[in-house]
């Protein structure tokens, strides 16, 4: 697959006010490439080791400090996260000469903070479990340093939460339609239980994506197109509907978690409906059709999943699709030897 730049060319921006000499400019254009061709190919170590050396010869560098800070985020490990946050507050600290550089450092530290609150709720778990755990109880000098310990992740948490919106916030200022900053401002919603401030921004979204669908359908039934024209126009409409997958596919697990199983179920089936050959929406379907108690088709569901000639049996067992099928057969009051079910077949 041919690589794709994400961070775009531009000409080198001296703002530490270094004047490089024609070898060093070389030399820093090949460990910019270098970094580009690591981070496309996920060799995420790799690519921060090159952009490292390059912010060695050009310390001020917009490519390669921005190249840093993703190659840190993308290793997804606690101290690199914390380093990649670092290296995004530096970056926002310059004057962008490119808006597509700007957008995608507040992108970069939107998900860094992402990513860290994750972290945080964790830890925040683990303390919870040790001032709780019956099985281990603890001295009142210990129960004390882990309420503390609590109060110094809470407030961590809240910071992080502010600057993960407001960095969302700045990226879609500046990329109203960028799928990475709707998806994670809509999940910093969904993790402190903001909901409806979820939805609607969802919802706005889809309907910028139907919006340009329907143009790019419209453009199709001109007729007396070329050959390059239509298959060009019909990729900007499958494009749009893949929009639409996606958004539909994260209201669903937000109507799930609010309890709303009818809505989720009418959002999975709006994705079905975009990617008949999609078989994980079948499971998806079946949780929200057994949580209406509508078991039968629960089951219809499941076997249709298991009916995907790509889904092998280690992998549905692992998954846990037949127990699930005989607990659904069992609360429908549906015996083993009453269905010819494909569960029972594969085993």
């Amino acid at each position: 697959m041919k690589a794709r730049w994400i961070f775009p060319a531009l000409a080198l921006t001296a703002l530490s006010g270094c004047v490089l000499s024609p070898m060093e400019e070389e030399r820093l254009a090949v460990y910019q490439q270098n970094a580009q061709f690591y981070y496309d190919r996920g060799r995420f170590v790799n690519s921060e080791q090159q952009a490292r050396q390059a912010l060695e010869l050009e310390s001020g560098d917009e490519k390669s400090n921005l190249i840093l800070g993703w190659s840190l985020l993308k290793q997804n490990e606690r101290q690199k996260l914390r380093m990649a946050q670092v290296q995004f507050h530096e970056c926002l600290g310059f004057w962008f000469t490119d808006n597509e550089f700007e957008y995608k450092a507040h992108l970069g530290l939107g998900l860094t903070n992402q990513a860290l609150i994750q972290l945080v709720q964790q830890d925040i778990v683990d303390i919870d479990r040790g001032l709780n755990d019956p099985n281990a109880p603890i001295s009142p000098d210990e129960a004390e340093r882990l309420s503390e310990r609590r109060e110094d992740k809470e407030d961590v948490l809240e910071d992080l939460f502010a600057e993960a919106e407001w960095a969302f916030e700045e990226t879609l200022e500046r990329n109203p339609d960028n799928p990475q900053a709707i998806n994670g401002l809509s999940q910093v919603y969904v993790l402190q239980g903001r909901f409806d401030e979820a939805i609607t921004r969802l919802d706005r979204y889809l309907k910028l994506a139907q919006s340009s669908r329907e143009y790019w359908e419209r453009r199709l039934e001109i007729g007396r197109l070329s050959v390059d024209t239509e298959r060009e126009l019909r990729d900007k409409v499958d494009g749009n509907l893949r929009k639409e997958e996606n958004v539909r596919d994260m209201l669903s697990n937000i109507y799930y978690d609010q309890g709303r199983f009818d809505l989720a179920l009418a959002e999975v089936d709006r994705c079905l409906a975009i990617d008949p050959e999609d078989a994980r929406y079948h499971v998806t379907r079946a949780q929200c059709l057994e949580r209406l108690e509508r078991y039968r088709e629960a089951i219809d569901s499941l076997e249709r999943y298991l009916a995907d000639p790509e889904i092998a049996f280690e992998t549905a067992k692992r998954q846990g699709i037949y127990d699930r099928l005989d607990r659904l057969r069992s609360q429908a009051g549906i015996s083993v030897s009453e269905t010819d079910s494909i569960a029972t077949d594969r085993r």
